[in-house]
């Protein structure tokens, strides 16, 4: 999982990308941008692969 915090397009207010992505074929698994750094980011992206890898 990374962590990125930085001034974005959306509306000139700084937004934490939360994000994950497989280190072996570097595939991105998910992605989710909030307000800050927070337990919501990384349960959604989870969420995400889960998601994704189990009920393709």
């Amino acid at each position: 999982m990374m962590l990125l915090r930085h001034e974005w397009i959306i509306g000139g207010k700084s937004f934490t990308l939360h994000g994950a992505i497989d280190d072996a074929t570097s595939e991105i698994l998910a992605f989710f941008f909030a307000p800050n750094e927070c337990m919501e980011g990384y349960f959604e992206i989870i969420r995400q692969i889960v998601k994704t890898m189990v009920f393709q």
